[in-house]
């Protein structure tokens, strides 16, 4: 019997799952049924072998047009739920007053305060007594450009819009700083009758580019009120010409507060490069999928919301802290390198969410086109690492909204400088029109994580501890007579 390419597999499905439509017989899910189908009446038709049923169903399992549950078999494109878990973000306040993990666990120190908290209270006006300048930017900080070699003088004002007198009490910086020197207008202590204000003049000089900073503190008091503080972050940049052409062309916008948000998306299937699937060498050690159980994102979750597991993850949750926590040796090798592996794979789901793009255009390619070109800025650099034969999704900007959210796989053909050729479905190419806005969702190969997996798997099968571990040798092969790697 000839061998199938998996495309060829996928496109003999297809024409299945439309033998069935045409026949009226699409609702049918039961799998024995189905294999009789296909056996029967469509297999062997017009005289043309085709390949068995079950190598067909795991083909399209595989591509994302069939779900199968036991004897169930449901086919079109398949909905999943997409969410990420950010091990490197922290909790705030409100999670940090969930119930401990474990007994004991309450007796220790009490937790710190909120850094974001501490700042607005250290900048806050304060008994009607505020801190202004013609520099001011948010987060209470003073910043203005210099030049080299330049001096520069700008005045910070103390007004006191309160309906008491006030007392400046002491003004004094929290870092020391060469290129920056405070002059206040009289020497503390100063009294500020109401609607008053003093000056503080901030002079730098420097013969360098860099940016150069401190925090400023200032101490008050009044009869009516105790001993209070306000303070501000006062800084001076002197950036060259090439600094100023390189810099940010738009503010900088945090990405995790949207990646906490699960999504329910369909897929639509991309069309892949011609020579991706016809793969002449036989794989002599299999590569399985490898793919991280569902609870370990979970678990991920929990910690990154402050709250403790379920009881029936509990057990779970403390063996995977344990083998974290473990001397490395032979024995827990292959389970802790398991772990780390699947910890690394659900972080990198949220680092390549940084490279996602909002409101792109494409244009069609003047030399094929059935492909799509996106401008990737940074591609060239690896920023994001996009190679021939991976795939991303776009949706359609006025959809983003919707539940579920239709998304179109894209597979890359040709990179080029900043410019990706992708193929996607017929689908999406008969909607394009010029100027049609995507939101760009960028994906990572799994490959490398694939062959790391299998690597643990074959040295704790092969047992490979003397080459993991070795103790001693002395002109001698760490492998046994006949082993190999």
């Amino acid at each position: 019997m000839p061998k199938f390419t998996f495309r060829e597999r996928r496109e003999i499905g297809e024409q299945f799952i439309q033998f069935l439509k045409d026949s009226g017989r699409q609702a049918v899910s039961s799998r024995v049924v189905l294999r009789t189908i296909y056996n029967e009446e469509f297999r062997n038709r017009d005289n043309e072998r085709r390949p068995n049923f079950s190598s067909v169903l795991f083909t399209l399992r595989q591509s994302g047009r069939a779900v199968v549950s036991e004897d169930i078999v449901q086919f079109g494109s398949v909905q999943r739920k997409v969410k990420f878990a950010n091990q490197y973000w922290r909790p705030g306040n409100d999670a940090r007053d969930q119930t401990p993990l474990g007994p004991g666990s309450g007796t220790g120190p009490s937790p710190r305060r909120p850094r974001a908290k501490d700042r607005a209270e250290f900048i806050s006006k304060k008994n009607g007594v505020d801190i202004v300048s013609q520099h001011d930017l948010p987060n209470g900080r003073i910043r203005f450009p210099v030049s080299p070699n330049e001096a520069k003088t700008i005045t910070i004002l103390v007004k006191n819009g309160g309906t008491h007198d006030v007392t400046l009490c002491t003004f004094r910086t929290l870092r020391k700083s060469r290129e920056l020197t405070f002059v206040v207008s009289q020497p503390p202590p100063l009294r500020l009758l109401s609607g008053a204000s003093c000056e503080i003049s901030v002079c730098c000089l420097t013969h360098f580019y860099g940016y150069f900073a401190t925090p400023v503190l200032l101490e008050f008091t009044s009869e009516q009120t105790e001993l209070f503080t306000i303070g501000r972050f006062v800084s001076a940049v002197a950036n060259s010409k090439l600094a100023e052409q390189l810099g940010p062309s738009a503010p900088y916008r945090p990405y995790e507060a949207s990646l906490r948000k699960p999504q329910l998306v369909t897929t639509e299937n991309g069309i892949l490069p011609d020579d991706s699937e016809q793969y002449e060498l036989e794989q002599e050690i299999p590569l399985d999928k490898y793919q991280y159980p569902a609870y370990l994102k979970d678990m991920v979750s929990y910690l990154q919301e402050g709250h403790a597991p379920n009881y029936g993850s509990r057990a779970m949750f403390a063996k995977h802290r344990n083998d974290l926590k473990a001397t490395l040796e032979f024995n827990n090798y292959s389970e802790k390198f398991k772990l780390l592996l699947h910890l690394e794979e659900i972080q990198m789901e949220v680092d390549i969410r940084r490279y996602d793009m909002e409101n792109v255009c494409m244009e069609a390619d003047r030399q094929n086109r059935n492909l799509l070109v996106l401008k990737v800025p940074g591609v060239a650099e690896n920023r994001p690492s996009v190679l021939r034969g991976d795939h991303l999704f776009v949706t359609l900007a006025d959809n983003r909204e919707q539940s579920p959210v239709l998304r179109y796989q894209g597979y890359v053909h040709a990179v080029e400088l900043e410019k990706v050729k992708l193929g996607f479905s017929p689908k999406l190419r008969s909607l394009f029109i010029d100027n049609m806005k995507f939101d760009v969702t960028f994906t990572f190969n799994r490959l490398p994580l694939r062959v790391q997996h299998r690597a643990v798997v074959l040295a704790q099968e092969r047992q490979l501890q003397h080459l993991l571990f070795p103790s001693f040798c002395y002109r001698e092969s760490l492998l046994s007579a006949g082993q190999r790697l």
